[in-house]
């Protein structure tokens, strides 16, 4: 699991913008410290769709995410016939990942 962060930027008091490389995928979810954002307090966050040109994989892809006070999980998923299907272990996905953060 890798990833990257390719900036963050306060909007407002409450509110953040990002995005994140996840540059090669575990099946399971690349995990993210919550130290790894610049903010402290960290309530939740919208994860963008990946479009088939900003991944290898050439399908577009969606992002789900679960949230803690110590790290976060990011799953990638595409449909398969319809069905949304977690994508398999991927070396050099390289999957641009748009993020919103709110936060107290």
């Amino acid at each position: 699991m890798s990833h990257t962060f390719n900036g963050i930027f306060n909007i407002s008091g409450f509110v953040a913008f990002a995005s994140m490389t996840i540059v090669n995928y575990t099946s399971g979810g690349e995990t993210i410290n919550a130290s790894e954002f610049e903010f402290a307090g960290i309530n939740g966050f919208l994860l963008g769709m990946v479009p088939a040109a900003s991944n290898s994989l050439g399908v577009p892809l969606f992002a789900e995410g679960k949230i803690s006070a110590i790290s976060t999980k990011v799953k990638l998923y595409h449909f398969v016939s319809g069905v949304p299907t977690e994508i398999p272990t991927t070396t050099a996905l390289n999957a641009l990942v748009p993020i919103a953060a709110f936060y107290a």
